[in-house]
Protein backbone atom coordinates (compact mmCIF):
# COMPACT_ATOMS: atom_id res chain seq x y z
CA UNK A 1 0.00 0.00 0.00
CA UNK A 2 2.92 2.22 0.80
CA UNK A 3 4.63 1.48 -2.55
CA UNK A 4 1.11 2.71 -4.81
CA UNK A 5 0.72 5.96 -2.57
CA UNK A 6 4.29 7.00 -3.41
CA UNK A 7 4.02 5.74 -7.04
CA UNK A 8 1.01 7.98 -6.63
CA UNK A 9 2.54 11.07 -5.33
CA UNK A 10 5.47 10.54 -7.96
CA UNK A 11 2.83 10.18 -10.50
CA UNK A 12 1.34 13.47 -9.48
CA UNK A 13 4.39 15.53 -8.76
CA UNK A 14 5.58 14.69 -12.79
CA UNK A 15 2.23 16.14 -13.42
CA UNK A 16 2.34 19.20 -11.64
CA UNK A 17 5.93 19.97 -13.41
CA UNK A 18 4.22 18.89 -16.58
CA UNK A 19 1.70 21.37 -16.29
CA UNK A 20 4.18 23.75 -15.09
CA UNK A 21 6.04 23.51 -18.28
CA UNK A 22 3.54 23.94 -20.43
CA UNK A 23 1.68 26.84 -18.79
CA UNK A 24 5.02 28.98 -19.39
CA UNK A 25 5.59 28.15 -22.78
CA UNK A 26 1.94 28.82 -23.05
CA UNK A 27 2.43 31.95 -21.32
CA UNK A 28 5.80 32.59 -23.63
CA UNK A 29 3.99 32.02 -27.12
CA UNK A 30 1.70 34.11 -25.80
CA UNK A 31 3.42 37.30 -25.46
CA UNK A 32 5.35 36.12 -29.00
CA UNK A 33 2.36 36.61 -30.62
CA UNK A 34 1.83 39.98 -28.93
CA UNK A 35 5.06 41.02 -29.77
CA UNK A 36 4.45 40.36 -33.61
CA UNK A 37 0.79 41.45 -33.92
CA UNK A 38 1.97 44.83 -32.43
CA UNK A 39 4.76 44.60 -34.90
CA UNK A 40 2.62 44.49 -37.50
CA UNK A 41 0.22 47.00 -36.37
CA UNK A 42 2.70 49.46 -36.29
CA UNK A 43 5.16 48.60 -39.16
CA UNK A 44 3.06 46.81 -41.82
CA UNK A 45 0.77 48.81 -43.85
CA UNK A 46 -3.18 47.99 -43.77
CA UNK A 47 -3.71 47.63 -47.34
CA UNK A 48 -0.87 44.96 -47.45
CA UNK A 49 -2.21 42.88 -43.74
CA UNK A 50 -5.03 42.76 -46.00
CA UNK A 51 -3.96 41.52 -48.66
CA UNK A 52 -1.65 38.92 -47.32
CA UNK A 53 -5.61 37.72 -44.78
CA UNK A 54 -7.05 37.64 -48.41
CA UNK A 55 -4.33 35.39 -50.13
CA UNK A 56 -4.46 32.84 -46.84
CA UNK A 57 -6.25 29.53 -46.77
CA UNK A 58 -5.94 26.78 -44.45
CA UNK A 59 -4.20 23.63 -45.53
CA UNK A 60 -5.93 20.54 -43.37
CA UNK A 61 -3.28 18.15 -44.66
CA UNK A 62 -0.66 20.02 -42.67
CA UNK A 63 -2.90 21.66 -40.16
CA UNK A 64 -1.65 25.21 -40.57
CA UNK A 65 -2.02 28.14 -43.24
CA UNK A 66 -0.38 29.00 -46.31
Amino acid sequence: MKIAYEQNNDIQEFMAQEREELEEENRSLVRELKLVNMIIKHFVPIQEVAAIQHRLEFDEGFDDWI
